[in-house]
């Protein structure tokens, strides 16, 4: 490469940039054409039929609500006591059938299984037409109990397989809309339908059962002919459907789902649900606060909609007037529930809505009991109205707050059932809330309901110090310099709740942010420091993978002050937080933040005469363009349509500006000893020669003069003859005539260097040799995430990063070599040694593939060993079902990048590989790596 003047690049490394931050941009979260198109028709198809199913559910379950006020209890000679028991009947069949219902659903598929479900209870509700007697009506309410069992978990489930997590909360409120709009309209269809009393000898209570069993029925065959069964196969069971949703929709649908789970398989339904998966998730205690506080507060739910209609009676109004304005309440609370969906999805502060949610409720109940008896008529049944408006606001933010905090289909597919098994018990037991020696006021009752909303709501409390928590689970806690004094530590975990991430943990909220608060940047910050920045604990591992990430942590850590790094380091980790968290409001601070900091680097870098800098300086520079080159790879977006390559990112010219400097250093500083940032610095440089095809400059080839040494010297000797290689062979393809003599030449160099490279991995310690696993083909298994059955464990995931850069830099020799001999195939002497030694080169180049693949979930912690013997050749592996880290993703990137680049490989290898760096791109929010399912990757 040509010498470069620094002071041109200094200038040219901003041109670029400052054309962006002159108006301040968000990263882009609004979903493309195609998909609005294919979501919309989810909520034109699953949406309203689920919806549909759950409104003929409440109607079939609270009917018996509306055949009281037509004298059904004494037609069938029962009194108060006994209606609460049929309920407690009936909801004791939910609560027994409710898991192995859902374990069935996900077996069968939802079109079959919802269907037919709907069908049997809307059958079973029909035979209360002909219920004479006590036992009979015990009998029915048990069997349609049963029947009805896992509906609600069962759909909620198929909705999220259809949904993202940021879409969820407003579906699930309006599928709960067929809930609570079932008790909203059931009294006014009563209304309607008690008209037919006595028509044709049937009673009125009679033709409601009839009526609404057989619409229940209908909707059933609705769901048969248009339910959609999945995004993998979204055709109804019969038909088309009226909305059809096709195989490449289905796909987007998919790769939607898929994208808020990067390191987890997207394998929505017909999962096999083992006994051992159900005991650990219902073993799970972090999420019984969830389940003990739905079945308190919901438990409030069952005497309202089995007596608001006899409350209103009691008042002075007629039958027909009670059920038309019972209604009332019911239908605002539609409202109600779908403002806290929305608060909920619009803040992600799922936490915060529940409990606002539970609070308002506990004040309009605290509120009724103490004024219902000293005011008319009117105004108590406004009370009764709100107190029914605001008795389920919680309910679907609630459930959305579960979900999010579920780890995989399975487990979430249980939580949602255990989930409904709590509130089915609390309506079981809040049956006998409402005592017939409490009319007409119910003031025992009404306290009983507060003491239980109270006590739900102090379970939802999310105000314990977060160093507690962090202490209790093991956790280290980062200290950030706008946090020195604070009692308590930051922990980005505490975004789980509020649904922008997954958090094990269980059902803790992200207000522990408030108390005290951090502001955005201050989060920003201990998300990058404490996820994404750590060295290897291992001394013994050669370090030839560490780059300036390691850097920016021991400059925080030793307390480096600069403030263009402190600077820098705000837009990167503001850019990356918000990419990953999906945090609008982090990007907008980003650009902010980046804008501020091109006027400090102008200041103390372009306007300046950087051969002035000193040593200090000098680092200071140099990690201050590392990370705005990764603020560039963070606000990066791929565009699949565009013919414009990776490569024109903006974040090379960042490289061009570190090459300035670096070489200043070179100039004027090399007498000293350099620093890790120095070492660092020119690494990511020779490696970015390589992408982007240069030459390097001479002064840049000695890596001892820049701190490399021992068997780190070796590999970077080996890995600069690599580049100068590749470089050389580039020039060569662009001749328009063959020389022999230096193709021969560079034939030769590339055997030197892959016998070199083997010799150099001798020299790695022998405890970390790997051992050979085969992975069962069944079970749980993300299988997108491993290439084969066959993965290699090693003594540590930094050794099994080394092996991969073993890998991939052989596999990069070897695709050398392959074009050097294409070159000199036509060539008739050469004819039978093309061919052999072209066959040795494939052979070696699939061998390593299939090594590297196999090591990389080892590196990446997908499992682990169980040390079974004590010795680590006879240890077995298992899953590790936690996150990947960030920071051991920074390990195998540039393996992955180098190996997704090289064509001469398996096309299955490169695709798996391209798929693999793409996913891990998504989870640490590099816009760059995202590139590598695109088809302007680049090519090696």
């Amino acid at each position: 490469m040509a010498e470069i003047h620094s002071a041109s690049h200094s200038e040219k490394l901003f041109e670029s940039s400052n054309r962006d931050v002159e108006s301040i941009e968000q990263i882009p979260l609004k979903d493309t054409p195609v998909e609005l198109k294919a979501l919309r028709k989810v909520d034109l198809s699953v949406l309203p039929l689920l919806f549909l199913g759950l409104l003929v559910f409440q109607l079939d379950r609270m009917n018996v609500a509306s055949a009281l006020t037509s004298g059904f209890a004494a037609d069938i000679h029962v009194d108060q006591n006994i209606i609460n028991l049929g309920n407690q009947m009936m909801f004791l069949g939910i609560v027994v059938l409710e898991i192995p219902s859902n374990m069935i659903l996900q077996r069968v598929g939802p079109r079959k299984y919802i269907a037919a479900q709907v069908f049997v209870f809307g059958f079973i509700a029909t035979l209360q037409v002909f219920v004479r007697s006590r036992n009979g009506f015990l009998v029915v309410r048990s069997f349609l109990g049963l029947a009805e069992a896992g509906y609600i978990p069962g759909a909620i489930y198929t909705l999220s397989t259809w949904y993202r997590r940021r879409e969820l909360a407003k579906r699930v409120a309006i599928f709960f809309f067929g809930m609570f709009g079932g008790n909203a309209i059931s009294p006014l269809l009563a209304s309607g339908i008690l008209k037919l009393d006595k028509r044709h000898g049937i009673s009125g209570w009679q033709w409601i059962f009839l009526i609404e069993g057989v619409f229940t029925m209908s909707v059933a065959i609705l769901l048969i002919l248009f339910l959609p069964g999945s995004p993998e196969h979204p055709r109804p069971l019969f038909f088309n459907g009226i909305v059809q949703i096709s195989e490449e929709e289905g796909a987007i649908l998919q790769r939607r789902i898929a994208a808020d789970y990067p390191e987890k398989e997207y394998k929505a339904q017909h999962i096999i649900i083992t006994p051992q998966k159900v005991w650990k998730t219902i073993s799970h205690w972090r999420r019984w606060p969830h389940f003990i506080a739905t079945s308190l507060v919901f438990s409030t739910w069952s005497p309202l909609i089995t007596y608001t209609p006899s409350i209103i009676v009691s008042l002075g109004f007629n039958k027909i007037q009670a059920n038309a304005l019972a209604s009332v309440g019911a239908f605002l609370a539609l409202f109600v529930v779908f403002l806290f969906a929305w608060f909920s999805d619009h803040s992600n502060q799922r936490g915060l809505a529940v409990g606002i949610s539970i609070a308002c409720y506990l004040i309009i109940l605290i509120i009724a009991r103490s004024v219902e008896e000293h005011v008319g008529k009117w105004s108590r049944w406004g009370l009764w109205s709100a107190v029914n408006a605001f008795a389920v606001g919680y309910h679907p933010v609630h459930n959305t707050w579960l979900q999010l905090n579920c780890s995989d289909p399975a487990e979430r597919s249980i939580s949602i059932a255990m989930w409904v098994m709590c509130a089915i018990t609390g309506l079981m037991y809040g049956t006998q809330y409402f005592r017939a020696s409490d009319i007409p006021f119910y003031q025992t009752g009404l306290a009983i309901m507060i003491g239980t909303v109270a006590a739900g709501l102090a379970l939802c409390d999310e105000t314990k110090p977060i160093c507690q928590r962090c202490t209790k689970s093991r956790r280290i806690c980062v200290e950030t310099i706008a946090a020195k004094q604070a009692v308590f530590s930051i922990h980005v975990e505490n975004n789980y709740a509020s649904g922008k991430s997954k958090r094990p943990r269980g059902p803790r909220s992200s207000l522990t942010l408030m108390s005290p608060h951090f502001d955005l940047q201050t989060r920003a910050l201990a998300y990058y420091l404490q996820y994404h920045l750590q060295t290897s604990p291992d001394k013994t591992v050669p370090i030839i993978l560490g780059g300036l990430s390691e850097s920016v942590y021991s400059w925080k850590i030793s307390g480096g002050t600069s403030h263009m790094v402190d600077l820098a380091l705000s837009s990167m980790a503001l850019s990356i937080y918000s990419r990953t968290q999906r945090n609008a409001l982090a990007a907008t601070e980003a650009s902010l933040s980046y804008y501020r900091l091109l006027q400090v680097v102008r200041e103390q870098i372009v306007q300046v005469e950087i051969q002035t800098l000193n040593e200090q300086n000098i680092d200071a520079c140099l990690l201050a363009i590392f990370l705005m080159g990764r603020y560039e790879a963070a606000k990066h977006r791929p565009d699949p349509n565009s013919e414009i390559s990776y490569r024109s990112s903006r974040s090379w010219y960042h490289h061009n500006g570190a090459m300035a400097i670096l070489k200043v250093w070179n100039d004027n500083l090399s007498h000293n000893t350099p620093t890790t940032i120095i070492k660092q610095t020119r690494r990511g440089l020779v490696r970015s020669a390589l992408l982007r095809n240069l030459p390097l400059p001479t002064w840049l080839l000695n890596g001892s003069r820049f701190g490399e040494h021992g068997i780190e010297l070796e590999y970077d000797c080996i890995f600069v003859r690599i580049v100068k290689l590749h470089y050389s062979l580039s020039c060569l393809q662009q001749k328009n005539y063959l020389q022999t003599a230096k193709v021969e030449e560079l034939n030769n160099e590339a055997q030197d260097l892959d016998k070199a490279l083997r010799d150099w991995a001798t020299q790695i310690s022998s405890t970390s040799s790997c051992q050979q696993h085969i992975v069962a083909e069944p079970g749980p298994w993300p299988k997108r995430h491993f290439y084969s059955s066959t993965v290699y464990s090693y003594s540590s995931p930094w050794y099994a990063a080394v092996w991969t850069q073993y890998f991939a830099i052989r596999m990069l020799v070897n695709s050398t070599r392959l074009k050097t001999l294409e070159l000199n195939s036509t060539n008739p002497l050469n004819k039978s040694t093309y061919e052999q030694q072209r066959l040795e080169c494939l052979i070696l180049l699939n061998e390593m593939s299939d090594n590297l693949a196999s090591s990389i979930p080892f590196s990446l912690e997908r499992l682990k060993t169980v040390n079974q013997s004590g010795t680590i050749r006879q240890s077995s592996i298992k899953l590790n079902d936690d996150e990947i880290k960030p920071y051991l993703i920074h390990w195998v990137v540039w393996q992955l990048t180098i190996v997704s680049s090289i064509e001469a490989i398996d096309h299955k290898h490169q695709l798996w590989f391209k798929s693999e760096l793409a996913s891990l791109g998504r989870i640490i929010g590099d816009g760059i790596l995202e590139w590598a399912e695109t088809d302007q990757w680049t090519t090696l």
